[in-house]
């Protein structure tokens, strides 16, 4: 189709790839893999056996939205 436009939002990268599987383990309950993604884009080391790791795992992506989110 000769009239068909491509659009793309030239802002979106890879980090917000990350973040966006990040969140969505996250939404499922799949903390470990949600953690994978946040170490791709993310410094902080949390403590997976820790009784704060999920809520420390929310805070650092919502921490991430803050840096990579639209």
């Amino acid at each position: 189709d000769d009239q068909y436009v491509f659009e793309y939002d030239d802002n979106f990268d890879w980090h917000d790839l990350h973040l966006i599987k990040a969140q969505s383990y996250f939404g499922l309950g799949d903390y470990t893999s949600a953690y994978g993604e946040v170490t791709a884009i993310s410094d902080r080391i949390l403590d997976p056996d820790s009784a704060a790791f999920i809520e420390d795992l929310a805070d650092e992506i919502e921490y991430l939205e803050t840096v990579y989110g639209n």
